[in-house]
């Protein structure tokens, strides 16, 4: 579990949640993604199994079965959580998603954004002391593209890094283009 601050850019409240809507993991796609053909997933198996990147469990039981096609597929199954069919292995796991849950009220942030005079959770852009706003983990942007800093896993675990230079002037780069009306919601994002 980790919480990270994002700012969502949006001209109206009421379009907030159809911004960050695509990136909500609980999101169901339908129909489901084919993700593994049995061919794939066997040879994924046995890859992961031979880098030792399978818990000690699973590297044993893939040690007992892995000269077996249909018993590597049932365990593929199982251990990765996907459902079956006759041809392979589908996803209906939301490929975008970046969140869990999120909250704006009883943030752990309080009221993120500093501005002229005082703090906010959500304020206009031109109300914003961008000079002393701490960067954000993410953005959304007004027309619903998401931007972050690294890829965020449970417990704070990171891939794909930006330094912090680069994310920064990724951000700053994008507020300059902002229209000073628009509304800056500060979210407390959980993953």
């Amino acid at each position: 579990m980790s919480h990270f601050i994002g700012l969502v850019f949006c001209k109206d409240l009421d379009k907030l949640t159809d911004l960050i809507a695509p990136y909500d993991e609980n999101h169901i796609v339908d129909p489901p993604i084919l993700k593994y053909t049995n061919e794939q997933a066997i040879r994924h198996l046995i890859d992961e199994f031979h880098k030792g990147n399978l818990n000690l469990n699973a590297t044993e039981t893939v040690k007992s079965i892995i000269n077996d096609r249909e018993a590597c597929l049932k365990f593929f199954e199982e251990y990765y959580g996907y459902t079956r069919d006759f041809d392979g292995f589908y996803s209906s796991t939301n490929e975008q998603g970046k969140y869990d849950w999120y909250t704006i009220e009883d943030s752990r942030w309080g009221n993120y954004l500093p501005l002229k005079e005082g703090t906010a959770q959500i304020a206009q852009a031109k109300d914003i002391d961008w000079k002393v706003l701490k960067v954000p983990h993410c953005f959304v942007t007004i027309n619903g593209v998401w931007h972050e800093k690294s890829e965020l896993w449970w417990w704070c675990m990171t891939k794909n890094e930006k330094d912090d230079n680069s994310w920064a002037k990724e951000f700053y780069n994008y507020v300059k283009t902002v229209d000073k009306d628009t509304l800056v919601v500060a979210i407390d994002f959980h993953i």
